[in-house]
């Protein structure tokens, strides 16, 4: 594929049977994206930012979205790792943190309950 950052933003734009992101969030909404961790070869660093630019676009807060590494079974993830899969500039602006189901004492995200599901 050449433009894949222009193949991602189609994407975006034009979902299949859902609005846009950008139409499906608003202000005040409370955002958590999950990632994989450093054991898949997904190309978090790509995909990210243009889901977080979305965000940005309908209003929601930086601090209002949570990023959320999916480490499953695995151990946690050091933020150079965290770096490597999302960007440094995405690990400065975001609460960037792992899902601590085997970790009980480390940061875990806390809902009440689940708005709505997006996926690409």
């Amino acid at each position: 594929m050449r433009d894949v950052k222009g193949a991602i933003a189609k994407t975006l734009s034009t979902p299949i049977h859902s609005p846009p992101l950008d139409e499906l969030a608003h202000p005040g909404d409370r955002v958590c994206i999950v990632f994989t961790d450093i054991t898949r070869d997904s190309p978090d660093q790509v995909l990210i930012p243009p889901i977080l630019q979305q965000l940005e676009k309908a209003g929601v807060r930086d601090q209002d979205i949570t990023l959320l590494c999916g480490i499953g079974m695995h151990r946690p993830s050091t933020v150079a790792e965290k770096v490597t899969k999302l960007g440094q500039a995405v690990v400065d602006r975001y609460r960037v943190i792992d899902a601590a189901s085997l970790y009980p004492n480390k940061n875990q995200l806390k809902t009440r309950r689940i708005i709505r599901c997006y996926s690409i």
